[in-house]
């Protein structure tokens, strides 16, 4: 939820610590734009719903989304992909999906979730066409979701995340005059090495309070972790309560404060800290147990804005996780255990892929109004897709996955926030 910013403004800045060098890998390449370029052929070995043609969008235009049943976003993208190909159902508008993952990993998904996808659905398991795309190649730029049209002559019109294909754009592309199919097609660029660069491990922070006027800006927040522990951050305008969640990895249900209108505010925050912990030694346990980063990165952060943060265990009211049908609990063990991800921008729709049932509860809690534990011990990892919309409805969808919420009274950790 989005709230406005307080005026004032404050300045802190902390001097740098000597450096001790890292090394890190990067591609600076990225794929040349394919508009305006001839498509590269779409290949694929299989097809999930009839057999095709391998040219079965000539002289059509076509959409394809790529995706992965390890993508969360892309799941989550389902709805809205299925409301535009209904719309143009009747055209010469082609919509399709493709995969370079096995046909018994894609069918199983589709099986075990109930999901529907109105739109050809191909796999690659060659993974010719998303390395032609340049999608998913380690050293170019295109993750997924991701989308292109390629129009009537085989030339691409559009690119982007799928998130934002719009029927303005299928429009302007059925509108819009043919492009020469003579093109060349595109050639990604790779290079043949990467060197490592030199980084150092150094300390710098600053802190502001956001100016009212500002609230509404692209604040560009980007961040690093290690370990799980935050070390690079940069934010031009945050709440307050949104930082600290973050920071602390404890969910703003759990927090106790003297002042909600302090811890509101909204807050602008740049700092590096380095992956070095023992430079933190002195803070191991000053609010978490062996958290020393974490804790250091707070403490600077209370200083800033005037509040401290102290753990606080509190018997209380709340909801417990457990496992109801184990055997189905296990149809739904992740896919693809190589990969991580969630999507909680689709609300009320929230989808979680490859991530243990603690980091599932921690993640359910910090996206309900709701304190939720586990005793649960199973490290297994697991695909969820719920609907948070109300308790009612979230319990149901814990129940075809083999869990339910139950309501306990027990000894919870609260992070207290005072204001000073």
């Amino acid at each position: 939820m989005n709230h406005k910013s307080k005026s004032l403004i404050i300045f802190v800045l902390i001097s740098l610590f000597n450096s001790a060098n890292f090394s890190t890998s990067f591609a600076a390449t990225q794929v040349d734009t394919l508009i305006n370029n001839k498509a590269v052929q779409i290949r694929f070995q299989y097809s999930l719903d009839k057999q095709i043609r391998a040219d079965f969008y000539r002289n059509k235009i076509l959409v394809l989304d790529f995706w992965a049943t390890w993508c969360a976003p892309c799941i989550a993208g389902f709805p809205r992909y299925n409301d535009l190909s209904r719309k143009y159902s009747n055209s010469d508008v082609i919509f399709a999906s493709i995969t370079n993952e096995p046909i018994h990993t894609v069918k199983t998904f589709f099986k075990r979730t109930g999901k529907k996808l109105n739109a050809l659905k191909l796999i690659d398991t060659t993974k010719y066409t998303m390395n032609a795309f340049g999608v998913l190649t380690p050293s170019l730029s295109q993750g997924i979701p991701y989308c292109v049209i390629i129009d009537k002559n085989n030339v691409v019109r559009w690119q982007g995340n799928t998130f934002d294909l719009s029927e303005s754009i299928i429009n302007g592309i059925i509108k819009s005059k043919p492009i020469d199919e003579n093109k060349s097609t595109f050639k990604t660029n790779i290079p043949n090495s990467i060197k490592p660069i030199n980084k150092y491990s150094f300390f710098s922070f600053n802190a502001i309070k956001a100016d009212t006027g500002i609230s509404n800006i692209d604040d560009g927040e980007t961040y690093r972790s290690y370990y799980n522990d935050i070390i690079e951050f940069t934010s031009k305008n945050k709440p307050l309560d949104d930082l600290i969640e973050l920071l602390s990895n404890v969910s703003k249900v759990r927090f106790k404060t003297n002042s909600v209108e302090k811890l509101r505010q909204h807050v602008g925050v740049d700092f590096k800290i380095g992956s070095d912990s023992s430079r933190f030694k002195n803070y191991k346990s000053t609010i978490f147990e062996n958290a020393p980063r974490k804790n250091f990165i707070l403490g600077l952060v209370g200083e800033a804005f005037k509040f401290e943060v102290k753990v606080e265990p509190q018997k209380l009211q709340h909801y417990e996780l457990i496992i109801v049908d184990t055997t189905k609990l296990n149809t739904f063990k992740s896919l693809n255990p190589k990969h991580h991800s969630y999507d909680f921008d689709h609300y009320p729709n929230f989808e979680v892929i490859g991530y243990n049932l603690s980091k599932i509860t921690s993640y359910l809690e910090s996206n309900t109004n709701y304190i939720i534990t586990t005793n649960i011990k199973d490290k297994s990892l697991y695909d969820l897709s719920l609907n948070i919309m109300d308790f009612k409805t979230l319990n149901k969808n814990l129940i075809f996955h083999g869990l339910k919420l139950v309501g306990i009274e027990d000894t919870v950790q609260l992070l207290n926030i005072t204001f000073y």
